[in-house]
């Protein structure tokens, strides 16, 4: 069904006389979706239950992050036939799905326009004396992420410190917000006594934790006080120039 309005439902809902529209929900029960309107009718392929006793007019109301309306409505269910009492009895009604519907009769399936999907909600009654099912139908709320903290696949070389880290949120004007330290530069210990004079082209240096640097690459260290320019494999670095300025 569709959900917004086509042209022929427009221009019936346009007529002043002689037309009324018909409210439709369709509810997915555990085993089958089942349709319930104002009256009982079949359009195209889809039997509609004519159970609606009662269907309160569309509530709308601004949703407090501002992000459009918030709708609900209420609705009671014949259940002359005790075929709900036997759902209500077997499956579980709070946060199932609904989807609201109107309709003109004559027109077909595909100009149903969609009012709203939801859940049903509130207080769920099942009047035994008028044998009547009673809910609400409540939009769904949308659930939107806020902030953001990266993981280690979204920055390359991303200090371990900042993963999960959330980042500031910020509004307005403001100034000397905390930063995150996104990349913080890899260190580790030599494996070895070293004399800066060795390092020659081609020799290598064991780092603990080289894994942590930038792999396969060319790169510049500081081994104390000395820059070197090299390849680092793994935890294995080969210099390919030594004592830079």
């Amino acid at each position: 069904m569709a959900r917004e309005s086509t042209d022929d439902l427009a221009q019936t809902a346009a007529i002043r006389f002689g037309t009324e529209p018909i409210n439709i929900i369709r509810i997915d029960w555990d085993d089958v979706a089942t349709y319930y309107g104002d009256k009982t009718m079949l359009i195209d392929t889809i039997s509609v239950v004519g159970a609606i006793v009662n269907f309160s007019t569309l509530s709308s109301q601004i949703k407090s992050d501002g992000a459009g309306d918030f709708s609900s409505v209420s609705v009671v269910l014949d259940d002359s036939d005790n075929t709900l009492k036997q759902r209500v009895n077997t499956q579980i009604l709070e946060g199932r799905d609904v989807t609201v519907y109107q309709f003109f009769e004559g027109l077909s399936a595909d100009d149903a326009m969609i009012l709203l999907k939801g859940r049903i909600s509130g207080d769920i009654t099942w009047d035994e004396g008028e044998r009547t099912l009673s809910f609400d139908v409540e939009q769904y709320i949308e659930d939107n992420e806020v902030g953001y903290a990266p993981d280690e696949d979204d920055i390359p070389n991303i200090s371990k410190d900042a993963i999960d880290k959330v980042w500031p949120l910020c509004f307005g004007t403001v100034l000397k917000v905390p930063s995150v330290h996104l990349l913080r530069p890899p260190s580790g210990n030599t494996r070895e006594s070293w004399i800066s004079d060795l390092f020659g082209v081609r020799s290598t240096i064991k780092i603990d934790r080289g894994e942590n640097f930038p792999q396969d690459t060319t790169i510049d260290i500081l081994v104390g006080t000395i820059r070197v320019r090299g390849v680092m494999d793994k935890d294995i670095f080969t210099v390919e120039e030594a004592n830079l300025p």
